[in-house]
């Protein structure tokens, strides 16, 4: 089993507890608490505040952060990305999730995902119709996937766009690296964050929100939307990181769709097999690797479409592998085909 993590937020702190005092609550979320770490001092006899904080979840030990951690409850960021699909008319999406089921993850409550501990989620959502690529019928989904911890292992929020082929259905995570379109607390004002505003105003106030996006529009290398837990992070800035991301992803279906008359080429073969797990590249019908040698070859005229929907398909469906090895893998797929340009 596949071990690779995303960028986990570890402290190096193993602290003897002499001491904790609480930190935050959330009174509507009563099971999660955290405390503030005291250590005492042997030479003066007196508790001493670390730099750490203990995180409890369920009556049970999450993990030891940082204080400048900010926890930010998973249920407040599933109800607030509701809360902006219900808004935008975007569709509850169940993912396909077979071939991930090595440590309890990847088991759909709805449109939702955990780990066991229900210390990490990924929520998901469709947005719009179902896009022709092709113009013969191949059709696929734009969907929006919002993650996010509390235990500093799932590495930072991050909103990313996802795509799924209907035809086969494989599923695509687009995962990029550490991209943050925007710093600081960034948000659209006005009345479209309240629900008592009539529909005009709703309206005007979502115009001024995507206007905003517009000025600060990136380029499709910075499609995904990714905040540390630090202290700049709100639910604000989860709503204006949906709506950023899903500006973004209309790029992404435009690169796809280029993807069916690009051709695959040699370094982009040599780097799917040496970034790619083994059990994802052996037996690829177009892909050849000298036993003896370790010399790529691959058909020629295999188009980059072709690679992604194989690899896609394996991901989606193929051997099982931790959740984190399969979205590391989903990241390298990215950077080999999709952000090659």
């Amino acid at each position: 089993m596949e071990t690779q993590t995303i960028e986990e937020e570890k402290p190096q702190f193993v602290p003897t507890l002499d001491k904790l005092t609480l930190k935050d609550e959330w009174s509507h979320i009563p099971n999660l608490k955290t405390y503030l770490v005291w250590q005492k001092n042997e030479m003066t006899g007196k508790f001493e505040k670390t730099n750490y904080q203990q995180i409890r979840y369920n009556g049970r030990f999450v993990n030891y952060m940082s204080t400048l951690y900010k926890v930010l409850p998973n249920e407040d960021v599933l109800r607030t990305a509701d809360m902006v699909a219900k808004r935008l008319d975007y569709k509850k999406a169940t993912p396909i999730v077979k071939s991930q089921n090595t440590n309890g993850w990847c088991k759909p409550a709805g449109h939702v995902i955990s780990n066991p501990e229900k210390t990490q989620m990924i929520a998901h959502y469709q947005i719009g119709k179902p896009v022709d690529l092709t113009g013969g019928g191949d059709k696929w989904e734009l969907w929006l996937a919002v993650a996010n911890n509390i235990d500093g292992k799932g590495g930072a929020f991050k909103v990313m766009p996802v795509t799924k082929r209907l035809s086969c259905d494989n599923v695509a995570y687009h995962i990029l690296d550490t991209q943050v379109l925007h710093k600081g607390n960034e948000k659209p004002q006005g009345a479209w964050f309240n629900k008592d505003s009539t529909k005009l105003e709703q309206t005007e106030s979502l115009k001024e929100a995507w206007k905003m996006i517009d000025d600060a529009k990136k380029n499709f290398q910075r499609v995904s939307y990714k905040k540390p837990h630090f202290q700049t992070l709100t639910l604000e800035y989860v709503t204006h990181a949906i709506l950023t991301v899903v500006e973004q992803g209309e790029e992404l279906l435009t690169r796809l769709r280029e993807m069916y008359q690009l051709k695959l080429q040699q370094l982009e073969a040599e780097k799917i097999v040496k970034q790619l797990p083994k059990s994802i590249t052996t037996d690829l019908i177009w892909l050849d690797i000298d036993k003896k040698s370790g010399e790529v070859t691959f058909k020629e005229g295999t188009s980059q479409m072709t690679a992604f929907n194989d690899i896609t398909n394996r991901l989606t469906f193929g051997q099982k592998r931790s959740w984190s090895g399969t979205l590391h893998a989903y990241k390298k797929l990215d950077e080999i085909l999709v952000r090659n340009r």
